[in-house]
């Protein structure tokens, strides 16, 4: 099964944005949602180009 792996400085830029950008609290939980369904379906979305 495909894992994703976040950088520690990934996670603490983004409790920074969170801070600094009045980001909706529950925006980790909505990016953990969102790797969580990427890691079971790695094809899901668009595909980047480039």
């Amino acid at each position: 099964m495909p894992r994703v792996e976040l950088l520690r400085r990934a996670v603490d830029n983004l409790d920074w944005l969170v801070a600094t950008h009045s980001l909706p609290p529950d925006t980790r939980g909505r990016l953990r949602r969102i790797l969580r369904d990427l890691a079971t379906f790695p094809d899901l979305g668009r595909e980047l180009k480039g």
